[in-house]
């Protein structure tokens, strides 16, 4: 079936309410009437978004190789975090990580015993992950994906997907029984957009093209053919807020290892004794959070 660019991605009704003119003005982020989708208007065409995402540079891509093998763990940490909360700790198997880029997902489902394969559109970002994790990542429309996965996770990618849940029925059709999608997207409830309104990440024009709050992305995942285990905030830092303060001191204060003290104080106490109340707040009611982690299982046939 055609899609209407110009209706709701979600339901394709015309009940549209906008919220905000974007930094581009010919593009608002609109809210629908009937099923409360939130998304970009108009969406983008296909052709846009694929020149986009092909020719954009490659975010942190001066990082040096352990500021990778940091994210790796870290990431690999959620992913079994969210794999014990489907019950589902220790699995292997084959395994995709979809908008891949540098391999940060290949790697830390590598390190878990999976079978991976990332997916990525920027060539750039495909050569920089074989470099630095000797990971396989490739190119591949949906179509081409393997079959019988254990695993999918999608991280920050949902947001950047034209119609994500038609997108994610067709990842359920290379599921195994009972196989385990995860990964995160921006919260529209977050603090930044109440601050920061179109300059926010979440409504970063043109990549953001959908904006989730935890009832349209549990919607989406379940009208998709999931059942969602989880729907949270990634921790330690659900809530994201800062004043410079930390990047001021490492550029000004003098000795260097004074001011990384320093800054390593006031990462504790941000960690420790400002974060754990907002973040119970987003936790309970889904406000004010910078991110949505979700898990969710491919349902089984009745």
């Amino acid at each position: 079936m055609q899609k209407d660019d110009n209706a709701c991605p979600s339901c394709q009704r015309r009940q549209l309410a906008f919220q905000y003119a974007l930094t581009n003005p010919e593009f608002h982020t609109a809210r629908c009437r009937d099923c409360g989708f939130i998304a970009m208007h108009p969406y983008p065409s296909d052709s846009f978004l694929e020149r986009h995402y092909k020719e954009r540079g490659l975010y942190n891509s001066e990082a040096d190789e352990s500021a990778y093998v940091r994210a790796v763990a870290d990431r690999a940490k959620l992913i079994e975090g969210l794999l014990d909360r489907a019950g589902k700790r220790g699995a292997t198997g084959k395994a995709v990580d979809f908008g891949a880029g540098a391999g940060i997902g290949v790697a830390a489902q590598m390190s878990l015993g999976f079978t991976s394969l990332g997916i990525e559109t920027n060539p750039h970002a495909q050569s920089v992950g074989r470099r630095l994790f000797e990971a396989e990542i490739v190119d591949l429309s949906l179509d081409e994906m393997p079959g019988e996965l254990a695993l999918f996770t999608v991280f920050e990618v949902l947001e950047h997907i034209k119609y994500p849940r038609e997108f994610l029925a067709a990842v359920c059709t290379h599921m195994e029984t009972s196989g385990t999608v995860l990964g995160t997207v921006p919260n529209y409830n977050g603090l930044a957009r109440y601050i920061r309104g179109k300059h926010s990440i979440a409504l970063a024009w043109p990549e953001h093209i959908n904006q989730f709050t935890r009832a349209t992305l549990r919607r989406t995942l379940e009208e998709a053919g999931l059942d969602v285990v989880y729907i949270g905030f990634p921790p330690p830092y659900g809530v994201v807020f800062t004043f410079g303060l930390r990047a001021w001191i490492l550029k000004h204060l003098k000795p260097a290892a004074v001011a990384k003290t320093t800054a390593s104080v006031i990462t504790w106490v941000k960690k420790y004794i400002a974060y754990p109340l907002p973040n119970l707040f987003a936790e309970k009611t889904g406000f004010l959070g910078h991110g949505l982690v979700f898990v969710a299982t491919k349902k089984t046939q009745a």
